[in-house]
């Protein structure tokens, strides 16, 4: 197989084999989600759970290659994000709180700022 076919690429997983989600949202009071901006996604926060969110796109994708978490960060100077797991269609984010004293990190809700994302997704199982 010639590495300029196409059917190279979509072994390899690039070009038209790829979906790009974008979007962000704010986070209001005891961390609750507002103001989503960006198409072809839902955002929830994981009922009775402390800042923890799901990004969940409009179809499942079997795979995401990578995406990209992050918080703007104005005003919540020691929060960060992370990104946890894709799986069963939706990527799990988590806010942290860097604790001052021990400098342990721990999930935390947060008012005010917006999270910003990028998920790369594979529409295609490209193991079979």
């Amino acid at each position: 197989m010639s590495i300029n076919s196409p059917q190279y690429e979509r072994h390899a997983g690039a070009g038209q084999d790829l979906v790009t989600v974008v979007g962000s949202f704010a986070l209001t009071t005891s961390g609750a989600v507002s103001t989503i901006k960006g198409k072809g996604f839902a955002v929830a926060k994981v009922a009775a759970t402390t800042g923890q969110y799901t990004i969940t796109p409009d179809r499942v994708y079997p795979d995401m290659v990578v995406a990209i978490v992050t918080l703007e960060n104005a005003t919540a100077n020691d929060y960060t994000v992370q990104q946890g797991a894709y799986a069963s269609g939706a990527l799990t984010v988590f806010v942290l709180d860097s604790d001052v004293t021990t400098g342990i990190p721990a999930v935390a809700d947060l008012s005010g700022p917006k999270i910003h994302f990028i998920m790369q997704m594979v529409k295609y199982d490209l193991q079979k």
